[in-house]
């Protein structure tokens, strides 16, 4: 057990079991056939909403107490060891709270942050577009004006987590006073969804594009106000970027996991293959690489409940870090398991999918070596009272 894990365990010791046990006992059953028919079960989801999943991480909302940002981070890693696709539900629906609860204006009595807490209704954001990139402020969804004083919501959104049944998404839209974000009823008029089913990891969190033909969206449904939109779509999804990154570090578990478990019992020639040095090697940088990544990102986790001026920097190194990592470990075991390894009978090939994709996500590995190499100028800079 690492010095990180023994001080971990002595303070959250019963979030990490409860969640431990939880993905053990009701979602690693359930992993392969989530992967192989692209379907995670709205029954397994109200699960994660009755045990408070969807809400870690907020604090206090409504005179209930949902944890911190640390204990967001060990849900998230624990559920992402047992499937990236159901932990992509997560991070969706914790970017939306995050936003709802600090900007939303929703009218006394409206129960929709209730049920958002309670997972009783599915949050997600729809940001991205074709052809845009990670470039938010080249969006072409627009939300224009009616004579009631609603906005009517034109576009098309794609690659949307958890698209094809959502029931609530953040949806960035060019408003008058410039990029807005807006809070959309997926039941409204006017949506059409239109389900992915060619992605190659990650294939039960049911990505769908979603177009959004005229949807009348009332004055409540605008987080924070005009303009607002990228200072918005930047804060949150840094909540998913951290998200991404314990993601990962499940990844990177799940792997050690499945390699420990298969180099042990194996033999070959009268010993097991875990006993040769290049296997071993092979099983001590998976180790090294989980427990690295569990670090940073517990780290950047503290910087933002701390506020921290370098919680930005901090997310964007776990992220990098953990995403790379996970990628690494996946191709580890997979060439640990030889052939084996190529099949679905074991559960690396589809964490070796699974883990491409966390390096795409929530800003790609090349934005974040990006981000980190500019702000590691700028901090030798000022060391060295250059301008």
């Amino acid at each position: 057990m690492s010095v990180l894990h023994a001080k971990e365990d002595s303070e959250k010791t019963e979030v990490r079991d409860k969640w431990r046990a939880w993905v053990d006992e009701r979602l690693l059953p359930q992993a392969a056939s989530i992967d192989q028919h692209g379907i995670t079960p709205r029954s397994l989801l109200a699960e994660i909403g009755s045990i408070s999943g969807f809400s870690v991480g907020l604090g206090e909302v409504e005179g209930e107490e949902f944890g911190s940002l640390r204990d967001m981070a060990i849900v998230h890693e624990e559920v992402g060891r047992g499937s990236a696709a159901v932990r992509s539900f997560l991070t969706v629906h914790c970017m939306l709270l995050q936003a709802v609860r600090r900007w939303g204006r929703l009218p006394v009595g409206d129960n929709r942050l209730h049920d958002l807490l309670k997972g009783k209704r599915l949050g997600g954001l729809a940001f991205s577009e074709m052809g845009i990139g990670s470039d938010l402020a080249a969006v072409k969804a627009t939300a224009s004006r009616t004579a009631d004083g609603h906005y009517e919501l034109r576009g098309i959104k794609r690659w949307v987590t958890g698209g094809q049944i959502l029931d609530s998404a953040l949806v960035l839209a060019i408003a008058d006073g410039g990029p807005t974000v807006f809070l959309v009823d997926c039941h409204s008029t006017g949506v059409r969804r239109e389900a992915l089913s060619d992605v190659i990891g990650m294939r039960g969190s049911m990505m769908a594009d979603i177009h959004f033909e005229n949807v009348i969206v009332g004055d409540d449904g605008i987080i924070g106000g005009e303009g607002m939109g990228l200072a918005i779509a930047t804060g949150i999804l840094d909540y998913g970027r951290l998200s991404v990154a314990a993601g990962s570090v499940g990844i990177v578990q799940a792997c050690l996991d499945c390699s420990v478990d298969y180099a042990w019992p194996c033999s070959k020639d009268g010993r097991q293959i875990g006993d040769f040095q290049l296997i071993q090697e092979l099983v001590s940088k998976m180790s090294v690489a989980a427990s690295a990544g569990r670090a940073l990102v517990a780290e950047a986790a503290l910087s933002k409940e701390l506020g921290l001026s370098s919680t930005l920097l901090k997310t964007c190194i776990a992220k990098q870090f953990a995403a790379t990592s996970a990628v690494q470990a996946a191709n580890d075991a997979v060439q640990l398991h030889g052939a084996a390894g190529l099949t679905t009978r074991y559960p690396v090939e589809r964490l070796l999918r699974d883990a491409k994709v966390m390096e795409i996500i929530e800003g790609s590995t090349q934005i974040q070596h990006g981000i980190i190499a500019e702000a590691t100028r700028d901090a030798l800079r000022q060391v060295r009272g250059v301008r």
